[in-house]
């Protein structure tokens, strides 16, 4: 058996039992949420128009810009903000600024496993508590993290939480929760508000094997 694993790219390269880890986090990720009556989602790691974001990545793409968030390819394409839950995989392309001071989990491309939520406040409410709950379960079995408000710049847009693992150049969100509002359904001119859940796949990965659970 050859176990190799490296992030010199950027991103993370595994090669071994590490790989059959991260496939078995996926579907159990799948498994966690297999209670929840969703809607399917194959989501793209580019977008026709382009989200400002101090994280964002420059591409050579000639009809698609490279995403720092998994969700806004939905948000880009999805007129109808009736009341339902999505769920999906996406890949995050980020200039990460701390990414020196710690390579192992800082990494420019990352898979995120994303729960999106449309529908009217009430709904959104009911199922934003329901799928938090279930995460946190998730996260707990794994990680000794817990749910903080974020202090990143773009929360001024909307609520948001992270679920933080570990301290000083080490301390790393894991999962993230937000809840937009009407920020993306005002701009599609439709009733509805939304929220939507993140988790990092390669950065909970890499707190499992530091110990931090």
């Amino acid at each position: 058996m050859i176990d190799i694993k490296s992030t010199k790219s950027g991103a993370l390269f595994v090669c071994g039992e590490g790989a059959k880890q991260l496939a078995s986090l996926k579907r159990e990720i799948e498994d966690t949420l297999s209670q929840l009556d969703y809607t399917s989602l194959w989501l793209p790691s580019l977008v026709q128009g382009s989200f400002f974001h101090p994280q964002n990545v420059d591409s050579g793409h000639k009809e698609g810009t490279l995403v720092h968030a998994a969700c806004l390819p939905f948000f880009d394409e999805v007129e109808n903000y009736t009341d339902n839950i999505y769920f999906g995989f996406n890949r995050v392309h980020r200039l990460e600024p701390l990414r020196n001071l710690n390579k192992q989990t800082r990494m420019e491309s990352f898979e995120v496993a994303e729960v999106i939520i449309t529908g009217s406040k009430e709904y959104t409410t009911t199922k934003y508590i329901e799928v938090k709950e279930l995460l946190t379960t998730f996260l707990s079995r794994y990680t000794e993290g817990e749910w903080t408000k974020a202090d990143d710049s773009f929360i001024q847009k909307y609520e948001k939480e992270e679920w933080i693992v570990g301290s000083g150049v080490n301390k790393v969100s894991i999962a993230s929760a937000n809840k937009h509002g009407e920020h993306f359904s005002a701009k599609k001119k439709v009733e509805g508000v939304s929220c939507c859940f993140g988790i990092g796949i390669e950065r909970l990965y890499e707190s499992i094997n530091r110990g931090e659970g």
